[in-house]
């Protein structure tokens, strides 16, 4: 017959045992959650930086208003529909590609519409952001900027600083 003795060693190895797969498990669940968290934020303040290499790219016909609109709505669209649960993970590199061969080319008002229509193929959720599409006439005439070219090129400037490989 087991003692007492041999029956709380038992119980109490096999507690352990349980502890400490739970707790591992845990670590585990919390350290890929957080690694996911990392690569989506990593890839959001790059979309960000695409979106703010725009503000310098002023085309000659586009008043100086007019395109702080067009980048700042740009922004606002990536802020409200880039988060993890609107665009999806293996939409993120075809996205990020799709805009980097965009601003290979002379920027004009119709790459701030194909940067929008990107968007909504790559993150369909975005569609009923359309309505702010910046690029419509109607848009001007209701909403402000509220940013100045110049603070979007700084805050362009200070996210390049923190991600000089970008």
């Amino acid at each position: 017959m087991e003692t007492k003795a041999n029956v709380y060693r038992r119980w109490f190895k096999t507690v352990l045992i349980i502890v400490g797969m739970s707790v591992g498990s845990y670590a585990a669940t919390f350290s890929w959650l957080m690694y996911k968290a990392h690569v989506h934020r990593r890839w959001h303040e790059h979309v960000q930086i695409l979106i703010l290499r725009l503000a310098p790219q002023r085309p000659d016909d586009v008043t100086p208003e007019a395109w702080a609109l067009c980048v700042f709505w740009t922004l606002n669209l990536h802020g409200n529909y880039g988060g993890p649960s609107y665009f999806p993970e293996e939409q993120r590199e075809p996205f990020v590609r799709e805009v980097e061969s965009m601003l290979r080319e002379p920027v004009t008002l119709g790459t701030v519409d194909k940067v929008w229509d990107a968007y909504v193929r790559h993150a369909p959720r975005a569609q009923s952001y359309l309505q702010f599409r910046p690029t419509d006439p109607q848009m001007a005439k209701t909403y402000s900027a509220g940013e100045s070219l110049d603070s979007l090129v700084i805050m362009l400037k200070d996210l390049e600083c923190r991600h000089p490989d970008f």
